[in-house]
């Protein structure tokens, strides 16, 4: 019975600290995405040092090993519950959960396989102005939602008995809200900027051309082959 309780308890302090590595890298993406409401300029400063922090070998090893441990522990945890009688809250947050990897896995094969196999660069110019060229900017509008409102549900859960949460919600509850608002508006702002700017078209479409389709095509055979594992291990 000890060990079980003991097992238990690694278990949701390993969920928890690889949670908060997880929500503290969306975070800090989601407040480089507002720096683009400043400038195209500071929110690509703000990148340049996101790049060197988590393209980094120790930060590659945090972030992924993370990921990959809080899947894991989410498993464990939902394959523990004999129901799913939860409250609407709890449940909305699973689903999330198991939702933002399926977004995840495209933004990740744009960004960071492309950087690895062909040196393409992450900045905003070049993501940001492919996906307006290509009219997906929606849909990495839409990549925020999940994994911010899982993280916030999750700390909410974790900490909402304690004392300083209590009385410091409100504020934490604007900050929720605001920050994507923000995230989402400087997006828009930095496509609108880059719709208008020559070279920043003209290298969107060079990647577009049928030049680059061996490209394009390596990465998304990358990207449903991870969807394909991701999808065998839920079931």
């Amino acid at each position: 019975m000890f060990s079980e309780r003991l097992s238990s308890s690694i278990r949701r302090n390993l969920r928890m600290a690889s949670g908060l590595i997880l929500f503290t890298y969306v975070a800090a993406h989601l407040i480089n995405h507002a720096l683009g409401l400043v400038s195209l300029g500071t929110a690509e400063a703000g990148m340049e040092i996101a790049v060197e922090v988590w393209y980094s070998l120790p930060g590659t090893i945090l972030l992924y090993g993370a990921f990959a441990i809080h899947f894991m522990m989410a498993l464990f945890a939902v394959y523990e519950r004999r129901t799913f009688r939860l409250p609407p809250l709890e449940l909305l947050r699973i689903v999330l959960g198991f939702t933002m990897p399926i977004l995840l896995i495209g933004h990740a094969a744009s960004t960071r396989l492309a950087y690895e196999l062909f040196g393409l660069s992450s900045d905003y110019t070049r993501v940001v102005a492919n996906l307006w060229a290509t009219g997906s900017q929606g849909w990495q509008l839409g990549l925020m939602a999940p994994g911010w409102l899982h993280g916030c549900l999750g700390l909410h859960f974790a900490f909402s008995r304690r004392r300083w949460y209590r009385q410091f919600r409100f504020a934490l509850f604007s900050g929720a809200l605001l920050l994507p608002v923000l995230a989402a508006l400087a997006f828009i702002a930095m496509g609108k900027e880059l719709a208008t700017s020559p070279a920043a078209v003209a290298a969107a479409l060079e990647y577009l051309n049928p030049d680059n389709a061996a490209q394009r095509l390596a990465i998304a055979q990358w990207k449903d082959s991870v969807l394909n594992w991701y999808f065998s291990i839920i079931g």
